[in-house]
C-alpha cells in the first residue's frame, strides 16, 4: 500500500484483465481528497455558496464547483426501472432559468420569484414526478403536457398492473386508457387528496 494511506485495494477482472477498485464507476472515483467529501455533501445540504465551501474545506473555488456538479449528476443515473402498486403522478412547474446566458429574453430577476401566468407558459418549465408507495421516484422535464410527452416518461417505468393516481389531467387519463392501466383521478379543487 502506498505511503499516503489513501489508496484503495485494486482488483482485476479475470475475463478482460481490466483493473478496478471499490469506487470505480461512482462519483468518488478518481477524486482527490476523498476525506473531504462528507464536508462537501453537508455544505450542499446546507445550501452554502461555493466560495464558502471552498474556504471551509480549504480547496479551490474551481474544485468546489467541479465537486458540486459531479455529485449533482449522480442522482440522474439512479432512477427506478419500475414503479409498481399505487403510482402517484403530478406535474410541477419551475421558472425557466437563464442563468449564465449572455442575453436574457426578459428583465433580470433575483433568485426565486413567481410567474406572471399560472400553468404552462414560456416562463415556466413543467416537470413530471411519479412515485410509488415503495418510495421509488422518477422525474423528467417535459417539453409540454401532451399525452405523447407524458407517455414517453411513464410508459417505460409504470408497471401495467399498477394503479395510476393523478389530478385528472387528460394526458394522464389518456396514457392509462391506452395501456389498460387502472386510473384514479383526484378532484383536488374539491379537497380530495387520497
Amino acid at each position: 500500500m502506498p505511503a499516503n494511506g489513501n489508496a484503495l485495494k485494486r482488483y482485476q477482472c479475470k475475463a478482460c484483465t481490466v483493473t478496478f477498485n471499490a469506487l470505480t464507476g461512482t462519483p468518488l472515483a478518481q477524486l482527490h481528497k476523498r476525506e473531504l467529501w462528507i464536508g462537501n455533501a453537508q455544505a450542499m445540504v446546507e445550501g452554502i455558496s461555493l466560495r464558502k465551501v471552498a474556504a471551509r474545506l480549504d480547496i479551490g473555488l474551481e474544485t468546489a464547483f467541479r465537486w458540486r456538479h459531479r455529485f449533482l449528476q449522480a442522482p440522474k443515473a439512479v432512477k427506478p426501472k419500475l414503479l409498481e402498486g399505487t403510482v402517484e403522478t403530478d406535474e410541477t412547474y419551475f421558472l425557466h432559468s437563464q442563468k449564465g446566458s449572455r442575453k436574457l429574453s426578459r428583465p433580470a430577476r433575483k433568485r426565486g420569484g413567481s410567474a406572471k401566468k399560472r400553468g404552462l407558459s414560456d416562463e415556466q418549465v413543467p416537470v413530471l414526478i411519479a412515485r410509488d408507495r415503495n418510495k421509488a421516484t422518477t422525474d423528467e422535464i417535459l417539453p409540454d403536457r401532451s399525452e405523447k410527452s407524458i407517455t414517453a416518461v411513464l410508459e417505460p417505468v409504470v408497471d401495467k398492473a399498477a394503479v395510476l393516481v393523478s389530478d385528472g389531467a387528460p394526458s394522464c387519463r389518456a396514457f392509462a386508457d391506452h395501456y389498460g392501466i387502472a386510473h384514479i383521478a383526484l378532484n383536488l379543487s374539491a379537497g380530495q387528496r387520497t
